[in-house]
Formats: structure tokens, C-alpha cells, sequence
């Protein structure tokens, strides 16, 4: 098809997206996501956050325990509060934790700690026990408890445009 004019501006207001067919419509994405992941031998979040070239707020949303199925592989529940206070609260009795904070090109920074190890100091999150620390100031936009495919639990944190922030992963 071919488009004369217009084009560069294709996807500017009307909530319509790259990577998200009409075909779906707009409430119907999320369904297709659900139906992606259960399709897959290895479901992965971070595969389906590529392959549908979703944010992650977005894709956390998709599978939000409100709307899965028993056979979806992932469970999702947005946090009333995604302040540091309660974020900090959610993981104090887990244990131990890994904290990620992902980077470009895929890297990802990650710290060890226990769970009592993750406070709100100074209007943000910190995480250590002196010998080294990572801190996360403001600027959350959402926090989700999300659940895995083995039962793996993680708090994921997103920015104010539903980019990955931080996620705070329970150790067993």
C-alpha cells in the first residue's frame, strides 16, 4: 500500500501504535499477548515485550490477574500505592532479594540483599547494608507484584512512561 502523505505522522494521537495491529484493536492486544505467551514453550515477558513493542508498564498490565485466564502464565496486580514506603513495606518480608536495574543494550545491574534491606530514605528507594548501596530516587509511575510461570514472585517498578525501572525479585 502506498502512502503519499501523511505517513510520518501515522501514528501521532488516535491511540494507534507501532507493532500493534488494527486487526487487534486497541482493547484487543492484551488478549493477544496472553495468547503469545501461553503459545510459548518458554514464556517470557521480556520476549513478549519485544515482539509486541510494548513498554513494560503496558505488557504488566496485559496480564493483570484481573483479566487472566487460569491457563496464563503470568499474573500481574498493580499496588494501590507505588510509593517508596510501600514498595519498601511489599518486600520486607521476603528474604533474600536480588534488585535488577536494567540498562541499554540489555545489560542489567543487579544487587544481593535480604528484604529488610530495602528501605525508603529520602523520597526514594535504597537498597544495602553499608557495604555498598543502590538508591532509586523519585519518578515511579506504577509498581506491579507479578508472578512467573515457577511461581516466581517480583515487584516490577516502571517509570512514568511505563519503561522498566527497577525490579526487586524474591530469592529462594
Amino acid at each position: 500500500m502506498v502512502t503519499p502523505r501523511g505517513y510520518t505522522a501515522k501514528y501521532a494521537g488516535g491511540g494507534e501504535r507501532r507493532g500493534r495491529s488494527l486487526r487487534l484493536g486497541l482493547a484487543g492486544w492484551p488478549e493477544a499477548v496472553r495468547a503469545w505467551l501461553r503459545e510459548q514453550p518458554e514464556p517470557s515477558l521480556g520476549a513478549a515485550a519485544q515482539y509486541f513493542d510494548v513498554p513494560w508498564g503496558e505488557l504488566l498490565a496485559a496480564v493483570d490477574e484481573a483479566v487472566t485466564a487460569p491457563g496464563d502464565p503470568f499474573r500481574a496486580a498493580a499496588l494501590a500505592d507505588p510509593g517508596p514506603a510501600a514498595v519498601a513495606a511489599a518486600c520486607r518480608g521476603w528474604g533474600p532479594i536480588e534488585v535488577a536495574v536494567p540498562g541499554g543494550a540489555g545489560a542489567r545491574l543487579t544487587c544481593l540483599a535480604d528484604g529488610r534491606e530495602l528501605r525508603a530514605e529520602s523520597g526514594g528507594l535504597t537498597v544495602g547494608d553499608g557495604r555498598g548501596r543502590a538508591e532509586l530516587g523519585g519518578g515511579i509511575g506504577a509498581a506491579w507484584r507479578l508472578r512467573g510461570p515457577d511461581g516466581a514472585l517480583s515487584l516490577e517498578l516502571v517509570d512514568r512512561r511505563g519503561e522498566a525501572a527497577l525490579s526487586i525479585r524474591a530469592r529462594a
